[in-house]
């Protein structure tokens, strides 16, 4: 009965292996992608990953802001929005949620540039310039705030 029990795992088990395969073939395409700096390629990747990604996952939030990010490299306003959106949904640290919400905000910008927007941006800004260093979704923000307003006489 034990055996029985034991093989019966076993069998879940490779079972379980077997369906996360794609999806750790497709994050490795992703990084692969990323790391030549080809957005459009991991922006696709991204996609097709997101599918078939558990949605308890406890690295949801992080892959989903990775995801966010080459989207938004790619051009994609309106998929980094979703991705940001899913990493906030997470429970992490307030450096992570800043940051997320910073791509949140910036692809809405984006999406929409008005005055609204611009304010929940330039707000995300602020709490971004809290945390140590510079990263890149800070710089876009920035130049994105600053483009705006020198185009809007602001």
């Amino acid at each position: 009965m034990q055996y029985a029990r034991f093989l019966q795992r076993v069998a879940v088990s490779a079972a379980a292996i077997c369906l996360a395969l794609p999806a750790f073939a497709d994050i490795k395409s992703f990084n692969d992608a990323m790391q030549a700096k080809d957005y459009r390629k991991a922006a696709a990747e991204a996609a097709s990953t997101w599918a078939t990604l558990a949605k308890g996952r406890t690295d949801l939030p992080i892959i989903a802001n990775e995801f966010g990010f080459a989207a938004f490299m790619a051009t994609d306003y309106a998929a980094a929005r979703r991705y940001a959106t899913a990493a906030l949904a997470g429970n992490g640290e307030d450096a992570f949620h800043i940051g997320a919400e910073l791509l949140l905000l910036l692809s809405q910008f984006k999406l929409t540039p008005n005055g609204d927007t611009r304010n929940g941006l330039q707000t995300a800004l602020e709490a971004s310039a809290t945390l140590p260093g510079v990263d890149l979704v800070t710089f876009l923000g920035v130049n994105a705030l600053t483009s705006y307003d020198v185009d809007n006489d602001n």
